[in-house]
Parts: structure tokens; C-alpha cells; sequence
């Protein structure tokens, strides 16, 4: 069974469609060789998929871990408008010692999922997708 056997056809196609979006907005950046800051996205009602932009400027404390609240935070005030979200992120495969991008999509119908994309480097690690944590809808169902 894959990740997405047990899903609705429209959830596992907006959860697909963001991962995808995710990955290939991240790998030029990682391909640089440049830190990946987040990138919050979204797929409205009407099934446009959406980038929202992190205003950094407001924010005291610009850590990575900071980044990524505050890139929820924005996920969820876009959330009443959206069927889905995710986060693309940077990550770090410290066992391999290379970069990976990392994918946390939620759908409002329930899934969530995490996907872990290596980057440029040796080894021949796939990608892979595990079950995700829900953060935007965590009190709904």
C-alpha cells in the first residue's frame, strides 16, 4: 500500500501537487549550494496552487526553528481559504552528511504527510515519505 492508498482521489492529488511544487522550487536553491529558507504553499478551494511570502523583516529572532513557526502561523491564517498546505524546508541527513529538502504537506480531509527528498551528493538514498504530524487542522476530525 502506498502513502497515499487510503485517500480520497482530490486529497492525494493536492497533497501530490504540493510536494512536487515544493521539490522543484527547493532543488536550485539547494543545488547552489544556499541555505533554503521556508516556503509555505497552498492549494485554494478553487484549486489554485498558491506561495506565500514570509515577511522576515518582522521578526526578532530570525533562526531556522523561528522561520518555520512563523511560516505555520502564516499556513494557518491562509487555512479557512485552503483545501491543502505544506512547508518545504531544508534539512540535513547527518548520518550521509548532505542536505535534503523536506516536505510537510496536510490536507484539511485528514492525511498529512512528510516527504525527504536528498540533495546533490553520494550515496543513493531515495526519496521517501512518511506519515506527517497535522499542525494547521490538529483539532479537526
Amino acid at each position: 500500500m502506498t502513502w497515499g492508498a487510503a485517500l480520497r482521489e482530490q486529497a492525494r492529488a493536492d497533497l501530490e501537487r504540493l510536494v512536487t511544487a515544493g521539490i522543484r522550487a527547493a532543488e536550485p536553491v539547494l543545488e547552489a549550494g544556499r541555505w533554503l529558507p521556508p516556503m509555505p504553499l497552498f492549494v485554494t478551494f478553487a484549486g489554485e496552487l498558491r506561495a506565500l511570502k514570509l515577511d522576515q523583516s518582522a521578526l526578532s529572532d530570525r533562526r531556522p526553528a523561528s522561520l518555520v513557526s512563523a511560516a505555520i502561523y502564516l499556513l494557518a491564517q491562509h487555512a479557512p481559504e485552503a483545501r491543502a498546505v505544506a512547508l518545504v524546508t531544508g534539512s540535513r541527513l547527518a548520518a550521509e552528511r548532505r542536505d535534503a529538502i523536506e516536505v510537510w504537506a496536510e490536507h484539511r480531509d485528514g492525511a498529512a504527510l512528510t516527504v525527504l527528498r536528498p540533495g546533490p551528493g553520494r550515496g543513493s538514498r531515495p526519496t521517501s515519505a512518511y506519515r506527517g504530524s497535522r499542525l494547521v487542522w490538529a483539532t479537526e476530525r
